[in-house]
């Protein structure tokens, strides 16, 4: 697991899941699974664009004094005409380390927002599963006979979860490919590369115009793995079977 909340839903979930093969329901952890992703590579992505903004600073600073220094010398055409392509050369360096601050901002803002939607969608499912416990034991005592309320619940809970996992998964979805937008347009310019579902690592740089930044690799384990069969959208069929 990658994300710490996503970790504590699968350890809640054990014994529903337990629960579920008896009666024959589909495995609510691998719906959990599905939208688990690494926050740790987005704060990580985010650190590389720091330092790239750090060096863009410095050369930002040297560029400043470089044209002091040009300046206070001999003048003439020639002179100008350096002069004025030094401070083009300044200029492209403050757009750019301007346009990498909007891009950490917008980074740690969906990163804020995919913590949340995982957080709020795992306190949901933990709630469900506190619920259908008493119903859980009974399935797991071998209490009960196809048919039985116990086996509803469990039914109905794995349900519960599985839909709540597809709305998140749906917005975590979203919320990646936005990311993975960012990073490849700003890649274009030169300020980053990658994105988060491509390579992470990547060497900030600054100096002469360019940084670079490798974007995050946010998916979980779980992105390889398919999504739970009946279980993406579908409610898994009560009395014995999904």
């Amino acid at each position: 697991m990658t994300h710490p909340a996503v970790h504590d839903a699968i350890k809640g979930c054990a014994p529903l899941a337990e629960a579920a093969s008896m009666v024959g329901s589909p495995n609510p952890i691998d719906a959990i699974r599905q939208i688990d992703y690494d926050p740790a590579a987005i704060e990580a992505y985010v650190g590389q664009l720091r330092a790239a903004v750090k060096d863009l600073a410095q050369a930002i600073e040297e560029q400043a004094k470089a044209i002091a220094d040009h300046e206070s010398g001999t003048g003439g055409t020639a002179s100008d005409s350096a002069s004025a392509e030094m401070h083009k050369e300044l200029d492209e360096l403050r757009v750019e380390q301007k346009g990498l601050e909007t891009l950490i901002d917008e980074i740690e803002r969906i990163g804020k927002r995919m913590d949340e939607v995982v957080r709020a969608a795992v306190g949901e499912i933990l709630d469900i599963c506190s619920r259908a416990t008493p119903a859980v034991a009974i399935v797991l005592e071998a209490g009960w006979l196809p048919g039985d309320a116990a086996e509803e619940v469990v039914h109905t809970a794995v349900a519960d979860i599985i839909k709540v996992c597809a709305k998140s998964q749906d917005e975590v979805t979203k919320l990646r490919a936005d990311l993975d937008k960012m990073a490849a347009s700003e890649s274009e310019g030169g300020a980053a590369s990658g994105g988060v579902g491509g390579p992470g690592g990547g060497e900030a740089e600054a100096g002469g115009g360019g940084a670079e930044a490798g974007g995050p690799n946010t998916a979980g384990p779980s992105e390889a793995e398919d999504a739970p069969d009946n279980g993406s959208r579908d409610e898994p069929q009560s009395g014995g079977g999904a």
